[in-house]
């Protein structure tokens, strides 16, 4: 004879996916404060990135379509964005400017920075509220 065990979880013990990954992330927050990450990129003078950029995220109507437009979100007036090129170990310095109708980030690839500039939203940087920079 098979018996059957019905686990019920109280109430204050649910917790949904969402909740759950909301924590996780808070933690993360938590220990970018107490990890003692060093921070050698402040206290620079402005004299000291080798390349300066004015990024402007807006929205755009592009035809992928020869004769329809499409709505995207261009960087720097295209879609896909602009590239950006510096030298290996050269200090970058770019002002970014939201012109979107919503919070934005940049998230980085292919360099290497302190999480605290990778820009993935709320865990390392707060994102760009619409018309500020």
């Amino acid at each position: 004879m098979r018996s059957v065990v019905v686990f019920e979880v109280p109430p204050f013990m649910s917790f949904t996916r969402r909740q759950i990954l909301t924590g996780i992330a808070g933690l993360a927050v938590v220990g970018l404060g107490a990890g003692g990450a060093s921070r050698y990129w402040m206290g620079r003078r402005e004299s000291q990135a080798g390349s300066d950029f004015v990024l402007i995220a807006a929205p755009l109507d592009i035809e992928l379509i020869s004769g329809h437009k499409t709505p995207a979100w261009a960087f720097g007036g295209s879609a896909p964005g602009t590239e950006l090129r510096v030298r290996q170990g050269e200090w970058l310095r770019l002002r970014f400017i939201n012109q979107l109708p919503v919070e934005t980030t940049i998230h980085w690839h292919g360099i290497r920075l302190p999480l605290e500039m990778d820009g993935v939203p709320y865990v390392s940087q707060l994102p760009v509220k619409p018309g500020e920079y």
